[in-house]
């Protein structure tokens, strides 16, 4: 029997389990089972209501997590990603050997605590002589905030024993938590791969990270990374979150610092992301850091530089975010600002041909692709690597009469079939 069964129901929570693994030398697939070769398995988060949609995403996909010579066992995985990222890795993971990566796979698990923590104890509140799970679970119910560093009486969830503050057991010897810290009365049985504990001075708090890795800023009052401390610029966490309105400073969760300066939680970024909201809810300035923001450029490049944009044409005003000009062009899936090179803009209002052509005219790299000739053969042979068929009818100006395409759809449509192309 499971030491998870012997607890009553309403201490049992689940917990995000994470799995790291690599391919046998040679292997080419991540999806097949038999060539993975497991490097360790360790809990990473608690499943929760305000996770749920980052967390189902999680459990139905398979990631890269970094490059395989980056990854030493002997380290904590918090350790490595925190090393990894401090690198400013520019490696795109589709052109890398697949048996030099690492990967990642989630599954779910049972464990006691609640949806906030892993713990197996209750701490009692001074205030209202209540015992709950966290300090997160009395505050949605109660009218008043949990003292956390007052509790002095903790209740075992395995055997119901009440007893003085402490990491064990005195009845029935189970541990509460494997990270704890007397200072904050906390414990947390997550583990240090995933979410180790250190006490910063400075907070007057527990933080997640190795302390080696992390050093307390007095002007902004956080914790920054060591890595780039002398460089880095303040910020300032009160207030809610621009996405999900919830508490910043106090957060159980992980925190991103934009470009822009703005905050967010972790999840509600990853959640942005994966909707293509690319935009800083707050600034509307680009939303990705990082490698994303390596990514997501590269791909708004590649599908400017590979769309075709047909007639009739709409010529709209738009709003560049970045450098806040505002300019003329022809509406398209993917619009570039001429001035900063960006793709991060947004209609506005209805425009006109003569602006957009002057646009054009001071920022020729601006001008998205027609169908003529020249840059219908730019695409196919820069995409598909194939050559324009000279034997299609042109106009004048260069503009495809036979069997000329209406849409992008039509166009991919013709490009495979054969008897087209060359």
């Amino acid at each position: 029997m499971s030491q998870q069964s012997s607890v009553p129901e309403e201490f049992r929570n689940k917990v995000l389990m994470q799995q790291i693994f690599k391919l046998k030398p040679g292997s080419t697939s991540k999806y097949n089972v038999d060539d993975r070769i497991i490097i360790k398995t360790f809990p990473c988060e608690v499943m929760c209501d305000e996770l749920a949609q980052d967390q189902k995403h999680k459990l139905e996909q398979i990631f890269y997590h970094v490059p395989l010579k980056y990854y030493d066992e002997t380290k904590t995985d918090s350790e490595i990603i925190i090393d990894y990222q401090n690198q400013q890795p520019t490696s795109k993971w589709d052109e890398m050997a697949p048996d030099s990566l690492t990967y990642t796979i989630y599954y779910e698990k049972e464990d006691v605590g609640c949806q906030h923590f892993v713990r197996g104890c209750q701490l009692l509140c001074n205030t209202c002589n209540k015992y709950y799970t966290c300090r997160i679970c009395h505050d949605e119910v109660e009218d008043h905030p949990f003292p956390k560093k007052e509790t002095k009486m903790v209740k075992c969830v395995y055997c119901s024993c009440e007893q003085p503050f402490q990491q064990y057991c005195q009845n029935c010897n189970k541990c509460f938590g494997e990270q704890w810290c007397e200072l904050c009365r906390a414990f947390c049985n997550i583990g240090q791969e995933s979410k180790p504990m250190y006490h910063c001075q400075g907070c007057d708090s527990c933080m997640v990270g190795h302390a080696h890795q992390w050093r307390h800023c007095d002007k902004c009052d956080s914790c920054v990374r060591a890595f780039n401390f002398e460089e880095h610029q303040c910020l300032f966490f009160e207030g809610d979150c621009a996405v999900c309105l919830g508490d910043l400073k106090n957060s159980i969760y992980g925190r991103v610092h934009l470009s822009c300066s703005h905050v967010i939680h972790l999840h509600c970024y990853e959640e942005l992301l994966r909707r293509w909201d690319t935009k800083c809810p707050v600034c509307r300035r680009f939303l990705p850091i990082g490698v994303d923001k390596d990514d997501y450029l590269n791909y708004f490049k590649s599908q400017f530089e590979e769309t075709v944009v047909f007639e009739p044409f709409q010529w709209l005003k738009f709003k560049c975010y970045e450098c806040q000009r505002q300019f003329t062009a022809v509406d398209a899936s993917v619009v570039k600002c001429g001035k900063c090179q960006q793709y991060n803009v947004e209609v506005i209002s209805h425009g006109n041909e003569a602006e957009g052509l002057l646009e054009w005219k001071e920022y020729p790299d601006s001008k998205p692709k027609f169908c003529t000739e020249d840059d219908v053969g730019v695409i196919l042979n820069k995409k598909y690597g194939l050559e324009y068929n000279k034997e299609w009818d042109l106009g004048i100006t260069g503009e495809i009469l036979n069997r000329m395409p209406k849409t992008q759809e039509e166009f991919l449509k013709l490009i495979e079939e054969q008897n087209i192309w060359k």
